[in-house]
């Protein structure tokens, strides 16, 4: 086991030698490869360029399938020479290798072509990089490359299945198997830590005024103080809020992205272009996370089914709110003194769903009344979701600041011309798409088992179309609000009802 001193130093060499890989002055190790410490120059084309010329100068055996291996190296040297080529040239050294290289040679070869592979976004690659990475930190076991290896095999599972950024950035690898490390380890840390009141308590007033510590990666303490809470209504509402009050919260960790957005395209065909948007912006972050963002489409397009369906999926906890005609502080709160008062509808989602990364589905945004009187929805909102105001807001209800940093803000509307500019400016806009008749089996699919739950009926009625039905609805529906078919599957659920009922017998 290595002693501090020679930590030290081998820390500094590591530095070194990757400052040097990146610099191009030297071709990094098949083993330096796998710790994902980046490509000669930084350069994926380039480094294999230079390892395939030093590779073809290697082969002088003249024993068989000699030949072929170096002609397959120097068209790998080549500009321009792609996964194919790659893919050929590792079929061939799997073959010939070992006799013309030797088996240890030929295997580090071997993983370094995979390396590339993976990094070429090739998904078998990537599986067998990972598994070669966890099998190095087994063998280097309570050494320091353990931890690197380690980082990498974490990053190249989270390529291999989500693919946030391309794959051939290596230290960018690196840095999320790190990111992840470290999530898990909060979450874990989190979830162990049971805190205990002593006996007797010897902390001194200069302890107790001390600054709060830092949150732990993984969590935020969304509720810090209530004010006034040695008074009569401060300490009620200090006991409203107890459960949040001084407690770090979790953020929610990142799920199967893959899967979600194999979900939501199947559900939403229509939508897959702000699907891909929103997944890639969530894979980019160990927690789930994406820029405040506002759907614009036709009415009935499903807009807020998506919404919901898409924080199912991502484990997120939600509320919507309907925005049509508001003109008060109902979504802000309002001050204690008033008989009205009441806390903002951020509080009381963290207080309701014990995470510090809720949603908020802010449903027909562009109804929300531009009266001030009273409050107004749009100025809450700027103020909520500007990055730095938005980690010290203030709630008039506890008179005190909320964090609302890890909160998830998502809008729907049917026009931005209402919303004001500057808010505008605030979210990303995207385009959510209109289902056409070609979807009509998909979406039937998914708003006959909604009907079905909603009467609290057997999900055998949720079967799917016959023919003769799909054939009525689209003799009605050649596409457009959702709302409408689902009025007309309800009646394609009545006559099945009827039709039952007419066979059923005496």
């Amino acid at each position: 086991m290595l002693t501090p001193v020679d930590a030290k130093r081998e820390i500094e060499r590591l530095r070194t030698r990757r400052r040097n890989i990146d610099d191009g002055k030297s071709l990094p190790t098949t083993k330096e490869l796998l710790r994902a410490s980046g490509y000669m120059g930084g350069d994926l084309h380039w480094d294999l360029r230079m390892f395939a010329d030093i590779a073809a100068r290697r082969v002088r055996s003249n024993t068989r399938g000699a030949k072929d291996l170096k002609a397959a190296f120097q068209n790998l040297a080549l500009e321009g020479a792609g996964l194919e080529d790659l893919l050929e040239m590792r079929a061939l050294l799997k073959k010939h290798g070992s006799n013309v290289l030797g088996p240890k040679t030929s295997a580090a070869y071997l993983t370094r072509l995979e390396i590339y592979a993976a990094s070429l976004e090739h998904p078998p690659a990537m599986e067998t990089v990972l598994k070669e990475c966890l099998w190095r930190a087994i063998e280097t076991a309570r050494r320091l490359d353990t931890f690197q290896y380690l980082k990498a095999a974490i990053g190249w599972h989270h390529m291999a299945h989500y693919r946030p950024f391309p794959a051939d950035n290596l230290p960018g690898i690196e840095q999320l198997g790190e990111n992840v490390l470290e999530a898990a380890y909060s979450f874990w840390d989190g979830l162990r830590a049971t805190p205990v009141k002593p006996a007797i308590s010897d902390t001194t007033n200069e302890e107790k005024k001390s600054e709060p510590k830092l949150d732990e990666p993984g969590f935020l303490t969304v509720l810090a103080e209530v004010a006034n809470s040695d008074m009569t209504v401060g300490k009620k509402i200090s006991d409203e809020f107890k459960a949040i009050l001084k407690r770090p919260l979790p953020l929610v960790p990142c799920v199967d992205l893959q899967k979600v957005r194999e979900t939501l395209v199947a559900q939403f065909p229509w939508a897959s272009s702000v699907t891909n948007t929103l997944i890639g912006d969530i894979g980019a972050k160990p927690y789930i996370h994406h820029r405040p963002t506002i759907l614009v489409g036709e009415p009935g397009s499903g807009k807020s089914r998506y919404c919901h369906r898409l924080y199912t999926l991502l484990n997120v906890p939600f509320r919507t709110f309907n925005c049509g005609g508001v003109a008060d502080s109902t979504f802000s709160g309002t001050a204690r003194q008033w008989s009205s008062g009441g806390p903002s509808l951020p509080l009381t989602l963290f207080r309701s769903s014990m995470t510090a990364s809720p949603a908020v589905v802010l449903d027909e945004i562009e109804k929300a009344s531009t009266n001030r009187t009273n409050g107004s929805l749009f100025d809450a909102l700027l103020a909520m979701t500007e990055p730095e105001s938005a980690r010290c807001w203030y709630d008039p209800y506890v008179q005190a600041p909320l964090n609302l940093s890890g909160v998830l803000w998502m809008g729907t509307a049917n026009d931005v011309g209402d919303i004001p500019e500057v808010l505008r400016d605030r979210f990303r806009i995207l385009r959510f798409g209109e289902p056409a008749a070609d979807h009509l089996e998909t979406l039937a699919r998914t708003l006959l088992a909604e009907i079905v739950i909603e009467r609290g009926m057997r999900s055998e009625w949720a079967r799917p179309l016959s023919w003769a039905e799909l054939e009525a609805l689209w003799a009605v529906w050649d596409g457009g609000s959702v709302r409408a078919l689902k009025r007309f599957l309800e009646g394609v659920l009545n006559a099945r009802e009827s039709e039952a009922t007419q066979v059923e017998p005496n």
